[in-house]
């Protein structure tokens, strides 16, 4: 029985990432910018963009076929930027999963090297494509293939014009969006007016209610305990003051003067006669 130990390569690595991403935009050593005169470009084993025009899924493998490779990597977190999600991919036993880093997840082989099992979910970042790296991808990457939508034989699908569509909706979105929240905004600033005009117009009509209740006081009438006919006896109030002292009032008042001279009179006399 043959136990030769079966060598697990970069290439066969790449192979099985390709297969498990066999319907999303994969590039190999993917650079993150132009190659000439760039000190800050690095290469990433493989980059992958799920398709999604709205939330597009960017993954960063950086395959591991030796732990000394492992261990000696200090450039990894250089990645991060490029990519929503990072994951180390080696073969079975050259990583453990409690060495990797908590913004980096893990995949390892099967001890074939026909599977990939993945040991530690990295973290998703909400992280943006550096226009370098689309760039880069467009203009160095982008081949016109076979279209995978159509039976056409005639018919192919530019990979440039999908990148260059991602890119315009993009771009549309960001206007939408901000031309959306703009109008809100006015929205909110209309509503702010409206509701303040309205305050001080209460704040008016609340003056003049109270201004009426003291005058209602003055009358001689209470405003919590108004009956049911109080519109005509305030109006009859209102007619009295108009017209000045009532009838009915001069008949008392002469009544009591008289009443009153009469007593002194009396009190004349009587005195006179003593």
């Amino acid at each position: 029985m043959d136990k030769t130990p079966i060598i697990i390569t970069a290439g066969t690595i790449l192979k099985l990432l390709l297969n498990k991403h066999s319907d999303s935009i994969c590039v190999p050593e993917c650079k993150t910018g132009k190659s000439w005169d760039n000190k800050a470009m690095h290469k990433i084993d493989l980059w992958v963009m799920k398709k999604s025009y709205t939330q597009p899924q960017t993954i960063a493998y950086e395959i591991k076929v030796s732990r000394q490779d492992f261990l000696r990597d200090d450039k990894w977190q250089e990645y991060l930027p490029y990519c929503t999600d990072f994951y180390f991919v080696a073969p079975a036993g050259i990583i453990d999963p409690t060495e990797v880093p908590g913004q980096a997840g893990l995949f390892l082989t099967s001890k074939n090297g026909t599977m990939l099992y993945c040991k530690k979910k990295s973290p998703h970042r909400p992280t943006a494509i550096p226009a370098s790296l689309l760039t880069y991808i467009v203009m160095s990457r982008a081949k016109i293939v076979a279209s995978a939508y159509t039976n056409n034989s005639n018919s192919s699908f530019n990979m440039r014009t999908y990148w260059e569509k991602w890119l315009t909706e993009k771009k549309e979105k960001r206007e939408f969006g901000y031309h959306v929240s703009k109008r809100i905004r006015e929205l909110y600033a209309e509503k702010v007016t409206e509701v303040e005009k309205k305050q001080d117009r209460l704040e008016g009509q609340i003056e003049r209610l109270e201004n009426v209740e003291t005058i209602l006081k003055e009358l001689g009438f209470d405003s919590k305990k108004l009956s049911w006919d109080y519109k005509d006896r305030i109006k009859d109030r209102i007619k009295e003051i108009s017209s000045g002292l009532p009838e009915k009032d001069i008949v008392r008042n002469l009544e009591e003067a008289v009443l009153n001279l009469n007593n002194t009179i009396k009190v004349i006399r009587k005195s006179y006669c003593e």
